[in-house]
Parts: C-alpha cells; structure tokens; sequence
C-alpha cells in the first residue's frame, strides 16, 4: 500500500474549531440549524477530501477511473467531490463499521429514519429533471430504498444533493426542513467522527 502523509495535528486542530463554532449555534430556530449543517458540511468536507487522498494513494477502485500517467508510471487521482463525499467515505471507513456508528443509539436511527421518511414521501424532494425542473421522485425514492438495504453511500448521496439544492440557492429554507435537517446534523456527526478515528487509527502514533 502507498504511504502519504497525513497532518493529523492539523486536521484536528481544523475539525476541532468547525465543531466548536457548530455546538456554539444553539438557538433552535430554522436558520441555526440551517447553519450547524453548513458548518458541519465544511468539517466533512475537509475530512472527506483527506480519505480521497488516501484511497488514491491505495490506488482504490474508487480512483482507477480517475487514473493519469506521470513520469511513466500509473496513478490515481482522488475521485470527484461528489464521489468522495459518498462512495469514498464509505470505502474509506467500511460499509460494516459505518452502519454501526449510524445505527448504534436510538437517537440516530430515528434521525436516519426522519431523513428518509421526508424524502419517500415526497413531502421535501432534493433531486430533479435537469430539463423539466420538475421533482424525480424516483431518483430520491431510488436512494431512500439503497439506504434502507444497509448502504451509507446512499443515506450520503441524499445528503450531499440536500447541501448542492441549499448551497446554490436552488431551495430556500423553510421550517417545514427543519426535520430533513435535524437528521442530517445528526448523520454529518457521526460520519465525520467515524472517519476521524478512522484517518486516526492508520496515521496515529504507533499506526
């Protein structure tokens, strides 16, 4: 396996100040949560783009496709964000130990649930028809069953195209998102600690 260098003094240092400006927003209005989220999103977005790397550099699946020459030589280069951020972190942590983190505690189960819940029933959609604008319940519903059947890639696809849908403006937010992103706070947790211990046990002192 090819080594590559990982700052683990500095990746926490980083995560450590994101988390703390997230627990600081206490406020249960719509727009704190809307913000926890967005605050959370860059603490995963820093964590999820440290696996990529380090899938890379293991010349993982999930980059082959992505491969490039140099020098003659064969590499791999980390897979897009939206691929890093969904089927990377799931190789990168493994499907068994995510799930278990996801479901360990009633708390997140039933955030996990409220998350699917809201988007099978179509009362919050987060895909759509590029060229009619109209909602593709099927594409979200689709997701919604991948989750359910034990796959976190998909409970993170859904969660990734709720933060394209609010980052670009597509949805403002409303109360009536509160639930969708209650459960995803939760999610974001939990996932970026998973990872964290994860980037931790292969590039710790002593790994």
């Amino acid at each position: 396996m090819a080594m590559i260098e990982v700052n683990l003094q500095r990746l926490d240092e980083f995560c450590d100040v994101w988390l703390e400006r997230a627990t600081a927003v206490a406020q249960p209005s719509i727009e704190n949560i809307f913000d926890q989220f967005f605050i959370l999103w860059v603490v995963f977005n820093r964590i999820y783009a440290e696996s990529a790397r380090v899938l890379a550099a293991e010349g993982h699946s999930s980059a082959r496709m992505f491969a490039f020459s140099q020098g003659g030589k064969r590499k791999f280069a980390p897979p897009p964000d939206r691929i890093a951020a969904t089927r990377g972190v799931e190789a990168f942590c493994g499907v068994s130990e995510l799930n278990r983190r996801l479901y360990e505690h009633e708390e997140s189960a039933q955030a996990i649930e409220t998350v699917l819940s809201v988007v099978e029933s179509g009362m919050l959609y987060l895909h759509e028809n590029y060229e009619t604008g109209e909602p593709d319940f099927k594409r979200d519903r689709k997701l919604v069953a991948a989750a359910r059947n034990g796959k976190p890639s998909a409970l993170l696809e859904l969660l990734y195209q709720a933060r394209c849908n609010l980052f670009h403006g597509q949805k403002a937010y409303s109360e009536s998102q509160r639930p969708l992103l209650e459960g995803m706070v939760i999610v974001l947790r939990i996932v970026i600690d998973a990872s964290r211990s994860k980037l931790r046990e292969q590039y710790g002192v002593g790994a």
